[in-house]
């Protein structure tokens, strides 16, 4: 079984990974680290799990945030708990949605070790950024 198969089915039914007291703080420290860097800017959150990271980044000054996920559970999660008028949540593998925009900044946090060809995958998110 290949990485994008093995990772279909990630979800987290609760929606409740922001809360401080989650068990790895570490997830938190790397939203609350971009927040220094996202403010007015387009942001492509890849493999966004359930979606509050992309939530953190639209609240905290981002122009926009795209939250993309292959895992249909973790999609639905991110879309009923968390939402801001600038953050929209895209089912599907980057190389597989048309995303019709371009990015200043991508977050991916933890992807590397979940997909098969890492080197291709880096590749792939170059075609999304705004090299302007």
């Amino acid at each position: 079984m290949n990485s994008k198969e093995l990772n279909l089915n990630a979800s987290n039914v609760s929606g409740a990974r922001a809360n401080i007291s989650y068990g790895n703080i570490l997830d938190q420290k790397r939203y609350i680290y971009a927040l220094n860097y996202i403010r007015d800017k387009d942001i492509l959150d890849c493999a966004c799990g359930v979606g509050w990271g992309a939530c953190l980044l639209a609240n905290g000054g981002a122009k926009s945030v795209v939250g993309v996920d292959l895992s249909p559970n973790a999609i639905e999660s991110a879309q009923n708990f968390y939402s801001s008028e600038n953050l929209k949540f895209i089912l599907g593998a980057l190389g597989d949605i048309d995303l019709n925009i371009k990015f200043d900044i991508i977050t991916s946090f933890e992807t590397l070790e979940h997909v098969d060809n890492p080197v291709a995958f880096l590749i792939n998110l170059r075609t999304y950024l705004n090299l302007t």
